[in-house]
């Protein structure tokens, strides 16, 4: 039988529960009882484009994509949803650069795939990767934005 994902609203099955509530930098975490909802998984999430793994900041973000809704009314009130755009994966982040960092190639890649593993455990992949927009070095950090097909929990 396959293994049931936890979701944001269940108890947690291991022992990674926070017991207090904590205000994160970039995120927030909700604690109640041992329930828990964690948004701040992008603060220390690992990127890897093509399985190798990249040098990211703390900070790398991830928009899911997908279906962007909207909700619709008629005359009788709340009437269901309807899609306005399908908008694509996103992950942004910042690396550092390093005599092996080739930023010309970063800003040429396409087709590739693209992984963000947060420390909560989850991975998304997306696929169809590119560099979107132009890669920008200042100093030593290299801010980049892979968008592709919209993420996927894997």
């Amino acid at each position: 039988m396959p293994q049931r994902r936890q979701t944001a609203c269940e108890p947690p099955q291991s022992s990674q529960a926070r017991t207090k509530p904590k205000t994160i930098k970039n995120g927030f975490v909700i604690t109640l009882g041992n329930f828990r909802h964690h948004s701040d998984a992008a603060d220390q999430a690992t990127i890897k484009l093509n399985g190798a793994t990249l040098r990211s900041k703390l900070g790398a973000s991830l928009k899911v994509g997908g279906p962007i809704k909207k909700a619709e009314t008629d005359s009788n009130g709340f009437a269901g949803h309807s899609v306005e755009e399908i908008k694509p994966g996103e992950i942004k982040c910042t690396l550092l650069h390093t005599s092996d960092t080739d930023v010309a190639a970063l800003q040429q890649i396409s087709d590739a795939t693209v992984v963000f593993e947060t420390d909560s455990g989850q991975t998304y992949l997306v696929r169809q990767a590119g560099t979107e927009g132009e890669v920008e070095m200042k100093g030593k950090e290299i801010d980049i934005t892979f968008t592709g097909a919209p993420a996927e929990l894997v």
